[in-house]
């Protein structure tokens, strides 16, 4: 019998070698339960979103110039009172999201918009622009360590939401929230580049997003950077902006968008 790569060949020693290594496979799975069950869930990034002022050609000029293709497509959130435009890549996708006037707000988001519009006033509210949106590889909602609270998405269908991580208290701390398994970039990105190819065809030749690390105040860490949240990070800085790592940055280049846009592009 084989234990651990080791093969048992005395025949005197057989049983209690056997049952030794029997026991020590016992507690090495037990171990490793354990580890699974600390280490879920774990999370990575779906999208990241940088709130920024209407207009947004400022900042979609900025992305372009630096070799991004941003969709000439706006997206309008009817009922939540914004816009968007997006850059897609192979796993995740950058957003550019703003207040917009014309687009009906429900009563029920009220509160979300008021965030949006510190958010976009970063500058002067202290609020961080930035917000992010993960979906699960492993684990599940039920094992997420901090509290946590259910927003609907009916526009995503019936029973359906997003699951909130930004604490009440964090007012000023980037937004942090979970995708639905349904609407996760996992369930749909691959067909989508497969329909609209040049949407991923970066000038830059950026293909992925590698790890997005968010730069500001204490006020503007989330608690949610507590949990596993594969390719994320918060680093202390006097002043906000995030580094998007693009392909693992073999280059080490770096295009610094600012004051366009709080971000800095490493590849």
């Amino acid at each position: 019998m084989t234990f651990f790569g080791g093969r048992v060949t005395t025949p005197s020693y057989r049983p209690v070698l056997g049952i030794a290594a029997i026991c020590l496979g016992a507690a090495q799975l037990a171990l490793f339960a354990t580890q699974l069950r600390a280490q879920r869930p774990v999370l990575e990034l779906d999208h990241f979103y940088i709130v920024v002022p209407a207009p947004a050609s400022r900042a979609t000029d900025a992305l372009r110039r630096a070799g991004i293709v941003v969709d000439t497509g706006t997206a309008h959130h009817n009922g939540r009172g914004t816009a968007s435009v997006a850059a897609f890549f192979e796993n995740a996708y950058l957003e550019l999201l703003w207040v917009d006037s014309t687009i009906a707000v429900d009563s029920a988001n009220l509160s979300d918009l008021a965030d949006y519009r510190r958010a976009a006033s970063w500058r002067d509210s202290g609020a961080s622009p930035f917000g992010i949106g993960l979906h699960f590889l492993a684990g599940r909602a039920s094992e997420i360590s901090i509290p946590t609270r259910r927003d609907p998405a009916p526009h995503l269908g019936p029973d359906i939401f997003y699951l909130v991580l930004r604490q009440p208290e964090e007012s000023q701390a980037a937004d942090v929230f979970v995708m639905p398994d349904t609407a996760a970039v996992t369930q749909w990105l691959t067909r989508f580049r497969g329909r609209r190819p040049n949407l991923f065809a970066h000038p830059l030749g950026a293909r992925r997003i590698t790890r997005v690390i968010l730069h500001g105040a204490p006020a503007n860490r989330p608690r949610a950077m507590d949990l596993d949240l594969r390719s994320l990070g918060f680093e202390t800085a006097s002043t906000q902006y995030a580094i998007v790592e693009l392909d693992g940055a073999p280059q080490g280049r770096e295009w610094d968008l600012r004051p366009a846009l709080p971000l800095v592009l490493r590849r």
